[in-house]
């Protein structure tokens, strides 16, 4: 039997919600299904665990508001004593068996049985009405002496948000039961309005005092963002020149690159001009090892005519020097006076010349030339009677 109004608040949070809205401070910044075995809810549970087990070592933990149990898996992997409650229905029945005996469905309105060593309260009491808000603080303080809390400043797209409000609300809040922030303690691995609150008996000078620390170490770290920040914008400013010569060095890159593709056009056709001279060449050579060929045969029929008309100018010249002997013997003869006045020469010569007779035949005309025939082979004293005969001395008598 649960608690009056329990029905009706936890019908809104079913399959349809936790497919929509169910995913905590990531709702409307990721597609990844709320469910186990999910590698960024279960890292992202693991952190918050791995916080509260080193900075606020408790004992027993309370996750009011745990939806299907993820955090209470993982503070029980940590060796931490933990339980959960939720109004929804839908989510207790889909916590794993391995810790179902220590998840409940109950309102976090509802008195709790026990105390703890710490209540979680992440992203809850925004989806209670405006009224409800004090009572559910005082409750969670009554039965704890630390809570981690977080509640969405902005998150007005989800309809089930019915009050919405900014930190220093909640913080007012829990400062009426005395519970106070926890300066010491970054909590915003949960959420970045999550805080560590713990139950304090504050004077106004210890919060006075807490708070110029607090302010001091946010001046600090103002200073250093602001310094990161200078060195951020001076950091885009190199990179944007670094971007700019980079687009300089691109731009040339790619003129080297179509002027080289250029060169490699012009080298390729270069290359085919030289393979067709280198071609033309070879024809030329050996045109002109043909060319040479036959010069040399035409120089050895040279060679070989040369030879000829050597040995016919040594012939001629040796007939020269022959017909000069000759005539000199002729000349001589000539000159001999007995030779000039005797008369049986010549006609031994016609002898020769004629026959026995010594006379022209008559059938032949003295006009008409004698037939062609071959010179007739005479002793060398006839050939000299017969030349002397051909070629008389002037003025001699036949």
């Amino acid at each position: 039997m649960h608690p009056s109004g329990i029905d009706d608040l936890g019908s809104q949070y079913g399959a349809e919600y936790f497919e929509r809205y169910g995913r905590g401070p990531y709702s409307y910044e990721t597609t990844a299904p709320y469910r186990h075995g999910e590698p960024l809810w279960e890292r992202y549970f693991g952190q918050i665990a791995d916080l509260i087990a080193s900075e606020l070592a408790p004992r027993t933990v309370l996750d009011a508001g745990c939806a299907i149990g993820f955090l209470v898996e993982a503070l029980r992997k940590r060796d931490i004593e933990a339980w959960g409650l939720d109004v929804s229905e839908f989510a207790i029945e889909h916590v794993p068996e391995s810790i179902r005996d220590f998840c409940f469905r109950r309102s976090v309105t509802d008195d709790l049985e026990r105390d703890y060593d710490l209540i979680v309260c992440l992203e809850v009491l925004e989806h209670l009405p405006g009224e409800l808000a004090a009572p559910t603080v005082a409750n969670l303080c009554r039965h704890a002496d630390q809570v981690l809390f977080s509640a969405s400043p902005d998150g007005f797209r989800d309809p089930t948000h019915l009050n919405v409000q900014p930190t220093h609300y909640w913080v007012e809040l829990f400062a009426r039961y005395g519970f106070f922030r926890n300066i010491d303690v970054d909590a915003s691995v949960a959420a970045p309005q999550a805080i560590h609150l713990a139950r304090a008996n504050r004077t106004p000078v210890s919060i006075a005092a807490d708070y110029e620390r607090w302010h001091w170490r946010m001046l600090s770290e103002l200073r250093d963002l602001r310094e990161a920040r200078q060195v951020g914008a001076e950091a885009v400013v190199r990179a944007e020149h670094a971007e700019e010569k980079a687009k300089l060095l691109r731009r040339q890159l790619e003129e080297r690159e179509a002027s080289a593709l250029e060169s490699e056009i012009d080298l390729r056709g270069l290359r085919r001009l030289v393979r067709k001279q280198k071609t033309d060449v070879a024809d030329l050579r050996r045109k002109l090892h043909e060319r040479e060929a036959a010069a040399g045969r035409v120089e050895l029929e040279l060679i070989a005519r040369d030879r000829v008309l050597a040995e016919l100018a040594d012939r001629e010249a040796a007939r020269e020097a022959a017909a000069r002997r000759v005539e000199a013997e002729m000349a001589a003869i000539q000159r001999k006076r007995l030779f000039r006045y005797t008369a049986w020469p010549r006609r031994v010569y016609a002898s020769l010349l004629y026959g026995a007779g010594g006379v022209r035949p008559a059938e032949q005309a003295p006009d008409d030339p004698p037939p062609e025939q071959a010179p007739e082979e005479l002793p060398p004293r006839e050939q000299l009677i017969r030349h002397w005969l051909e070629h008389p001395v002037a003025g001699q008598a036949v």
